[in-house]
């Protein structure tokens, strides 16, 4: 994850000044262990204006975290709750810092997260410097600052962090930056089986059942 400290360093400073930034990683890996990314990264137009940058400015600075052979990134725009966002958003980035094993039929993934602490620190991102500069973990996030990793993964997960839902796992990485050093999670560790989750399929082929069944019914009905 080195590769994107200075985009986290980046953001990190722009919190500080207005709050509207928005940051997800989402990694998904199937059951091989085979892993793809996709990084969104947005800034409110506003937040644009009061560091007397430009749209396109700003667009080549958060492009230029993004380097490799097989990375795509696309300009975007977006409208969240009345507020007009500008960004980027990269496929296939920092897929090499992301260790994926398989044995004994478990999938575990451990994603390091020192590259964004270092960054936040670089920042001067702390619990100090974001209260002296009026504004707390929970303003924050009111203010629309959303700093998170998605991983979906190809079965039930369990993590070391965050919540799990089913095969996805949410971290609030901007509630673990404003923490102190020594109550960080240097790795993300998630596992789930090595299977693709069928219950979806379970689900329409059970429906399918019934509406074969239901139609039967209603066949002999008229006969």
């Amino acid at each position: 994850m080195k590769r994107l400290k200075p985009l986290i360093l980046t953001l990190c400073a722009l919190v500080l000044l207005s709050g509207c930034v928005k940051m997800d990683m989402t990694i998904t890996a199937s059951a091989s262990g085979t892993v793809t990314t996709s990084v969104t990264a947005l800034v409110s137009e506003t937040l644009i204006e009061l560091t007397g940058t430009t749209d396109d400015t700003m667009i080549e600075t958060l492009t230029s975290q993004f380097t490799g052979d097989n990375v795509s990134v696309q300009e975007i725009s977006k409208t969240i709750d009345g507020t007009k966002y500008i960004g980027i958003s990269a496929t296939n980035a920092l897929t090499s810092s992301i260790d994926a094993e398989v044995k004994d039929g478990i999938l575990t993934l451990t994603i390091p997260l020192t590259s964004f602490y270092d960054a936040a620190d670089t920042a001067g991102f702390s619990e100090g410097t974001v209260e002296a500069a009026g504004y707390d973990l929970a303003s924050l996030e009111e203010a629309g600052t959303e700093v998170t990793i998605t991983v979906k993964m190809p079965d039930e997960a369990e993590a070391n962090l965050g919540t799990a839902e089913d095969n996805v796992v949410t971290v609030d990485l901007l509630e673990e930056m404003m923490k102190d050093e020594s109550e960080r999670t240097d790795n993300l560790v998630i596992t789930s089986k090595a299977t693709e989750n069928q219950a979806p399929m379970y689900i329409l082929g059970g429906g399918f059942i019934l509406a074969l069944v239901f139609a039967w019914k209603l066949m002999k009905k008229k006969s």
